[in-house]
């Protein structure tokens, strides 16, 4: 809002308000504690300003939309992983092969791990 100095007062436009429409905005404006030409200018200045927003709030509506989507994708996606790797685990295709003998499995584990000076002598055994 601009302050009120005689240059700026022959700036200023009138605007025509139906009676009762006026004595609602007066009575209003009363209750409230507000300047009646406060209360419009700040009104009209909102009004203006409600396309910017209404297309805002149209662009945050897509947005969650399209999380909403990835969200459904990923849960339907996780849920056909999760199915194969049980469905493999079941058949006993996850891991070290079931193939191998208990001793086989364990010299497959443990033959990268760290030894000492004489334990070194031990895998050329």
């Amino acid at each position: 809002m601009t302050e009120r100095t005689p240059d700026a007062e022959k700036e200023r436009k009138t605007i025509a308000l139906d009676a009762s429409l006026h004595e609602q905005l007066r009575e209003y404006c009363d209750d409230n504690g507000l300047r009646l030409v406060a209360f419009v200018e700040e009104s009209l200045e909102n009004a203006m300003d409600m396309k910017e927003e209404a297309k805002y709030l149209d662009e945050a509506e897509s947005l969650i939309s399209e999380v909403q989507d990835e969200k459904e994708r990923a849960y339907r996606r996780g849920y056909r992983v999760g199915l194969l790797a049980a469905f493999f685990a079941a058949q006993g295709n996850l891991g070290t092969s079931m193939a191998y003998r208990a001793q086989e499995r364990e010299l497959k584990e443990g033959r990268f791990k760290a030894v000492d000076g004489g334990g070194q002598l031990e895998l050329f055994k």
